[in-house]
């Protein structure tokens, strides 16, 4: 039997930096130069070394990739987060072949060779079974109850609290996630 990894809980760094602001939702022109570069470079400066995006955020990743790449940190001073499933602003694809595409398109557009964590991205909108079926019937994850991660806060949902909450970590394509 393989055993449990460490709870998120002793592994996540206790601040993380969300960058869904980087999105023309709250910016008409969301700019590397004016936005992303100098927000990473004042958040690396204050010692925050985790970072929260997701594809759904429109260029966030690309601003993220691109200020990560020009400040160029070393990789294992990161905790890099993001989302896979939200595709719209209602549709969810939870399919193990969208999760195992947008986790590949994350990789890329963070200029990461791995990702420390992914989220299944607004699963309250859907039925659990939905995202779980999904999830367990891909390799790509392993699924964990909320219960094993009982300190971490995901937006206004504890986990502890949230049955619809599912993590994706370390996985059968290893080093990816």
């Amino acid at each position: 039997m393989t055993a449990l990894p460490p709870p998120l809980s002793s592994v996540i760094p206790p601040l993380i930096l969300g960058t869904a602001t980087f999105n023309i939702q709250y910016h008409p022109n969301p700019d590397f130069n004016n936005l992303s570069l100098p927000v990473l470079r004042a958040a690396f400066a204050a010692n925050i070394t985790a970072i929260d995006t997701s594809p759904y955020y429109g260029p966030s990743e690309l601003l993220v990739g691109a200020a990560l790449s020009a400040l160029a940190p070393p990789r294992d001073s990161l905790f890099l987060i993001t989302k896979a499933g939200r595709v719209g602003p209602s549709a969810f694809d939870y399919s193990p072949a969208h999760i195992r595409h947008s986790v590949h398109r994350s990789l890329a557009r963070l200029h990461t060779p791995y990702l420390d964590l992914v989220h299944c991205h607004d699963v309250e909108f859907v039925s659990p079974a939905e995202v779980l079926a999904a999830i367990s019937s891909s390799r790509l994850a392993r699924c964990y109850a909320p219960f094993l991660f009982p300190n971490i806060v995901t937006g206004k949902y504890r986990c502890q609290l949230s049955a619809r909450l599912v993590s994706l970590i370390d996985t059968e394509e290893k080093g990816l996630i």
